[in-house]
């Protein structure tokens, strides 16, 4: 679409057999499929992906390698921030 997408990130740990990476994001701007276009682009497709990944990549997860461990949002009607987690199951 042409917009400005943000994410910061970094590689938590490295894997050899196969080799792959645990990467963190953070995603500054809120785009469609942000996250995964941006892990394309540096080189770390998120596992599992059936939209943005290699046929490689697709092979070594049954499922989407993603996972949102902490989540903010503002309270609808209270307007308090409130905080999520959820360890990475993986």
């Amino acid at each position: 679409s042409g917009k400005v997408a943000i994410s910061e990130y970094k590689v938590v740990q490295r894997f050899e057999q196969p080799r792959r990476s645990l990467v963190q994001f953070i995603p500054l701007t809120g785009r469609t499929h942000q996250l995964r276009i941006h892990s394309l682009d540096i080189g770390h497709p998120i596992l599992g992906c059936d939209l943005y990944s290699s046929a490689q990549s697709e092979q070594l997860a049954d499922r989407l390698q993603l996972h949102a461990s902490d989540l903010y949002f503002q309270h609808p009607t209270g307007g308090a921030v409130m905080h999520g987690r959820c360890p990475c199951p993986f």
